[in-house]
């Protein structure tokens, strides 16, 4: 029964995290066509493409622009990222297009700086290489300073190394096509579901765990007090059973039950107030483990008035009568039949929360 509400949990906590994945950003936005004129550094022929490669950021500015592209350079010389004031040395008199390499800081600051410089636009491409590197970037902060537009990193190293190169590269962007955005996001009101589901069941779990502890310790508790009154009171009933030494002629056609070797003249005995004998060593372990008689099972602590209550043990047993030789198999079925109803319940409880869960996740 313990094992059944947790598997639920799992599977709880595990949908939003499903419905995240396959939620797809709703996001729009415009493509770029891109035509680059240039001459080719090898042939000396002119090369005109023309391509619909990349796509306006819908933060920024949307229109056309043209001008010679200039792959920006720290004062340093060292990056390509536009995240420091970019050299001016570089920078041409006439309109010009800014090739910037992303990452390292936030697209705001990249186009701050391309602005500063008199920039007619920009155009991000990404550095790193990896499977995500040939997809279009995607802007997470406002630039509406410039038209900026994004491209792939194929792309964007293929005119860096014609800049880099010396070659004079022309480019002119036009407004394309308008696209949703293609790839996935997680998406925040799933997010914010799994976040408080995650809380809920948390709470619910470590209740329940909570519950099941204390009553094993109270249980573990209740037995040890049990056995302990027990062995006192069975070595009180032991002080009162008489014993006796063999003598001749008396009682030796009988046998020791618990060894089953006859009873000779010399030995002690101990005689049960059922009038059943044994060996003293033979019958007094059992007679403190057992508290009954071998043969016929009497009880000697009812026999002798020394009924064991451990009231103090366990709540749920205050103010009833016990007796010490049902105690524990009453304390024990009350503890299991307390914990099978409140998992039933827990598992109830987390079957119809599951059916919730997906009826919300499909009427998004």
């Amino acid at each position: 029964m313990g094992g059944r509400p947790c598997g639920v949990l799992v599977t709880v906590l595990l949908l939003p995290w499903i419905r995240a994945d396959l939620t797809q950003d709703v996001d729009e936005y415009y493509t770029a066509v891109i035509n680059l004129t240039y001459v080719h550094p090898t042939t000396g022929q002119l090369v005109s493409e023309r391509e619909e490669l990349g796509r306006y950021y819908s933060a920024g500015k949307l229109g056309s622009v043209s001008g010679v592209v200039v792959h920006v350079t720290s004062a340093n010389f060292t990056a390509h990222d536009a995240c420091s004031p970019l050299d001016a040395a570089s920078i041409p008199q006439e309109p010009w297009i800014a090739l910037i390499q992303h990452g390292n800081c936030v697209e705001s600051v990249k186009m701050r700086h391309a602005a500063n410089t008199n920039a007619s636009g920009a155009v991000l491409y990404s550095g790193v290489a990896g499977p995500a590197s040939g997809r279009l970037l995607k802007m997470r902060h406002k630039v509406s300073q410039l038209i900026s537009v994004l491209i792939g990193r194929e792309k964007g190293q293929q005119i860096a190394g014609l800049v880099d190169n010396g070659t004079r590269v022309v480019m002119q962007m036009s407004v394309g096509s308008h696209r949703p955005f293609p790839y996935p996001s997680i998406n925040r009101t799933s997010v914010l579901f799994v976040s408080v589901s995650f809380i809920i069941l948390m709470i619910i779990s470590l209740a329940w765990l909570v519950f099941y502890y204390v009553q094993r310790f109270r249980y573990i508790h209740a037995k040890d007090l049990l056995a302990r009154r027990l062995c006192s009171a069975a070595q009180k009933a032991l002080d009162r059973i008489p014993v006796q030494t063999l003598r001749p002629g008396e009682q030796e056609s009988e046998c020791c039950a618990v060894c089953i070797e006859p009873l000779r003249p010399g030995e002690l005995v101990r005689l049960l107030p059922c009038r059943h004998s044994f060996h003293k060593p033979c019958v007094d372990p059992w007679l403190l483990e057992q508290r009954s008689c071998p043969m016929c099972k009497m009880d000697i602590l009812k026999h002798y008035g020394l009924v064991v209550c451990v009231r103090s043990a366990v709540r749920f047993l205050r103010d009833r009568p016990c007796s010490g030789v049902t105690l524990v198999p009453r304390i024990i079925d009350r503890l299991i039949t307390v914990r099978e109803a409140f998992s039933r319940r827990m598992h109830s409880f987390c079957l119809s929360y599951v059916s919730q869960t997906c009826q919300a996740l499909q009427s998004q």
